[in-house]
């Protein structure tokens, strides 16, 4: 079996035992998978409580991010891109002059029509201008800014959040019982991990669409494994 992010980390799920209430966590780690309980969420979401939560979906598990991604309109995703993409240019003074300009140009080009096309013609159009973007910042940079809508994962015990250790323990306890959805295209790799991604090892995952590479449009084929 692949040894994936899910499986890395045992003792964050040892900790969740002793410091989880039993009836909030562990119950629903032995019966939904991530995704489900994700889908299960993002499906009673108000409108005014998406605008809400998307502001925060950084913050946010990956199972729970993809979720709401999926029921953004095109104008909330178009907006929601161009908003990540202007942070990263105010937080980051000392990008080139050429950077800028292509992340300029990128910005320019999120407008909803682009995420109303099918993901194949959306990757399509997009793709000279992800090229330009990995010339300019390199792979990691291009991947931490349009590959995930995550912060850095934390680095202690003590910074991960609940829903992120949720998370980990629902698939820690089911991963090896069930299929799950393949979570990364081996082109853009795992961002914000030292982990690879193996294009669906053993059939553990099931391919979708899109939802993984530059702007979530390219298919998603493998999994994050060491």
């Amino acid at each position: 079996m692949v040894l994936s992010t899910r499986a890395l980390l045992g003792g964050a799920v040892t900790a969740l035992f002793v410091t989880a209430p039993a009836g909030l966590v562990l119950l629903p780690a032995l019966t939904d998978s991530p995704e489900q309980l994700a889908a299960k969420w993002s499906s009673k979401l108000a409108p005014e409580e998406i605008d809400h939560v998307v502001n925060q979906i950084q913050q946010y598990p990956v199972a729970h991010q993809k979720a709401l991604y999926g029921v953004l309109s095109p104008s909330q995703k178009a907006q929601l891109w161009r908003a990540r993409v202007s942070s990263y240019i105010e937080t980051h003074p000392r990008l080139s002059v050429s950077a800028v300009q292509t992340l300029g140009e990128v910005m320019k080009s999120l407008s909803p029509d682009v995420f109303s096309l099918e993901p194949a013609a959306a990757r399509e159009l997009m793709a000279p201008l992800a090229s330009r973007v990995r010339q300019e910042l390199g792979a990691q940079a291009t991947a931490d800014l349009f590959v995930t809508l995550s912060t850095p994962a934390p680095k202690k015990l003590s910074e991960v959040n609940l829903p992120w250790l949720q998370e980990l323990a629902r698939s820690y306890f089911v991963v090896s019982a069930r299929t799950i959805d393949c979570e990364c295209n081996e082109e853009y790799n795992c961002p914000g991990t030292s982990l690879n991604c193996r294009s669906n090892p053993a059939d553990n995952c099931t391919p979708t669409e899109s939802g993984c590479g530059f702007l979530f449009l390219h298919a998603c084929t493998g999994l994050c494994s060491a």
